[in-house]
């Protein structure tokens, strides 16, 4: 415990910085770079183009940084010369500029985000047997100075962790406590505590970070130094919650084996990968323990054999989603983390070596392999998505000769087809911002198109056309809709009105002050509409408070009962177009589209998302 705290000494953080220096020129450079970055993205008022340019290249250096630290160490570890460590450099640097080509900014595109934490992961899973690359090759006993690899390796990350929030939330204290007491704020800009955060996670903690690096020297070293919160820790708080963890988990194995109607739900694949890799980690973690303390040797001994099982259950509770749905991003996780366990698992059985490098090394392996087109966890899956979307398409007699051709009513399809559809569509737009639907449905996504140039600039500024209203379209142009399965049968789980837009618009204008644009998933820090679904309200407000509120109850309840008569769900003008005098203005509310429980049976949706309006209030 004495050496984690002597880290935070500043005079041995001064003395260590010209070492680290010499020892990580370049990755000291992408620090300095990171953070000069984040200033400009930060207080420089820039077009939308360079800003993005911005946030590429900090998320660019982030990589570069760790893969930079990544090469050093692997050529310290093979005691490469000079020469061949700046290669390494070199080729750190090239895959920086590959990087910035390949990402894209638009977080709305959750591939982009998969494949950032991706390439994350497994550069900062190589970081942990880097060193020990050669020598594991060539089967060397290495087993305990590995290990004290490991342990001083992660030990820096939780450090610096810590270092970081504890710099960060002081100084945010005292520079809050400041302003207060002094009243400097018409001095100093609010910015003031993104600075400091940028300072101290993006400089101090990493440079810091670098410091701590287990040197060159201590690779053939074996210096773990046990510490009685160490081992309390790893006795008796980790291995006692891994061990009751699966006793729950083989309880509720007994359980479904006693009922195979229940065989399995699917959460248990989550339970068993997350548990399973924190008992491995355990496992690592308790090297030193094993030959001391007879309960951990006991431990590590069987741990191996007991996951073996549980992925058996895994395994077949994907299987069941996959057959049913196909592969999704999430299923593909699951399945390549449960084949992740069944190869370390049985490598840990049957290797006389059990060498704990191979547990990162083998995530790591499998890491890069999901990360390549064209199996990568962000291809597969939508192009098996999109393929048995097409196939439905085709069943259901909308697709035709390549050309979608909309059904005329919602009943001219199964309920079970209709919600496969409604699903593959809403998937696709998720992972990838509707990119492969845009090319599927080309004429009703011009639409969309069309009327979004025709709107008002304000709108088309402060509304662009989300994924969510893309699917809407679409999935309203085709009449298919989403349906939950109840008692045997599906029904739908929300039901929407709609008027046609041709009996909406246009929209005399005349005589009001502005037009707001309502939408439940909207939120922004100027004034607008928003749908409160309990207590069945349009609420007029800004970004702090309700302006005013208009109440919908009796026009929601009379859908109801129309729909609970007549299944019928198209929006009369006469309801979906209504004047109102309400506190100190005057309203002319426009529905085009609101969706609602489904009054015939009592469960409620999954998602408060589902429960929206679209249209426009005219204030006057």
């Amino acid at each position: 415990m004495k050496k984690i705290f002597s880290m935070f000494n500043v005079w041995t953080l001064k003395e260590s910085l010209f070492a680290i220096v010499k020892r990580f020129p370049l990755s000291i450079l992408m620090i300095v770079a990171l953070s000069a970055l984040l200033f400009a993205d930060l207080h420089w008022k820039l077009t939308q183009d360079i800003n993005e340019r911005i946030i590429k290249a900090i998320f660019s250096v982030i990589i570069a940084f760790f893969l930079s630290l990544w090469f050093y160490l692997c050529s310290e570890g093979m005691s490469l010369p000079r020469l061949k460590k700046n290669i390494l450099q070199l080729l750190s640097l090239l895959f920086w500029l590959m990087f910035y080509d390949w990402f894209n900014v638009n977080f709305g595109s959750f591939d982009n985000v998969i494949f950032f934490i991706l390439t994350l992961s497994w550069i900062i899973s190589f970081l942990f047997f880097s060193p020990f690359l050669r020598r594991l090759f060539w089967k060397e006993d290495m087993q305990k100075n590995y290990y004290s690899y490991f342990y001083n390796t992660s030990v820096v990350f939780l450090i610096s962790a810590i270092l970081w929030w504890v710099l960060f939330g002081l100084w945010s204290i005292w520079i809050g406590a400041v302003f207060v007491l002094f009243d400097l704020k018409w001095i100093v800009d609010s910015k003031i505590y993104g600075d400091w955060a940028i300072v101290a996670l993006s400089f101090i903690t990493p440079i810091f970070a670098l410091t701590k690096i287990p040197l060159k020297e201590s690779f053939n070293e074996s210096n773990f130094i046990q510490n009685v919160f160490y081992s309390f820790l790893v006795k008796y708080i980790a291995i006692p919650f891994i061990c009751v963890y699966f006793i729950i988990l083989y309880a509720y194995s007994i359980k479904v084996l006693l009922d195979f109607k229940q065989w399995p739900n699917w959460e248990v694949c989550w339970m068993v990968i997350w548990f399973s890799i924190f008992g491995y980690l355990i496992y690592m973690f308790s090297y030193i323990f094993d030959e001391t303390i007879r309960f951990i040797g006991l431990f590590r001994k069987l741990f191996p054999y007991f996951v073996v099982p549980q992925l058996f259950m895994l395994f077949y509770a994907i299987y069941l989603r996959i057959a049913q749905y196909d592969l999704t991003m999430n299923r593909y996780f699951i399945v390549v983390f449960g084949v992740w366990l069944w190869v370390v698992s049985l490598y840990l059985i049957f290797s006389n070596r059990k060498y704990l490098a191979y547990i990162p090394l083998i995530l790591t392996v499998f890491t890069i392999i999901i990360s390549i087109w064209p199996w990568s966890v962000y291809s597969l899956p939508e192009s098996r998505q999109l393929a048995m979307l097409e196939n439905n398409l085709k069943i259901a007699w909308i697709s035709i000769g390549w050309k979608i051709i909309p059904l005329k009513d919602y009943e001219d399809i199964k309920s079970d087809l209709s919600n496969d559809i409604y699903s593959g569509i809403s998937y696709l737009c998720e992972i990838n911002s509707c990119r492969s639907i845009k090319k599927l449905f080309p004429e009703q996504y011009a639409k969309i198109e069309q009327k979004s140039k025709i709107e008002t600039a304000e709108y088309k500024r402060n509304y662009p056309t989300n994924n969510w209203e893309i699917v809407r379209v679409i999935t309203e142009e085709i009449k298919v809709k989403a349906y939950v399965r109840w008692q045997g049968i599906y029904e739908p789980d929300i039901v929407s009105f709609t008027i046609p837009e041709k009996e909406l618009f246009p929209i005399d204008s005349s005589w009001y002050s502005k037009i707001l644009y309502m939408d439940s998933e909207k939120t922004s820090s100027w004034e607008h509409v928003e749908y409160n679904y309990t207590s069945q309200s349009l609420e007029i407000r800004n970004w702090k408070e309700i302006l005013d509120d208009i109440d919908l109850r009796a026009i929601i309840d009379n859908l109801k009962n129309k729909y609970k008569n007549s299944k019928k769900q198209d929006l009369e003008k006469s309801v979906a177009v209504f004047e109102i005098s309400w506190k100190k203005w005057k309203y002319k509310v426009i529905i085009h589209s609101i969706w609602v429980s489904n009054p015939l049976y009592t469960w409620k949706p999954t998602s408060d998302r589902w429960y929206n309006i679209y249209g426009y209030v005219l204030v006057r």
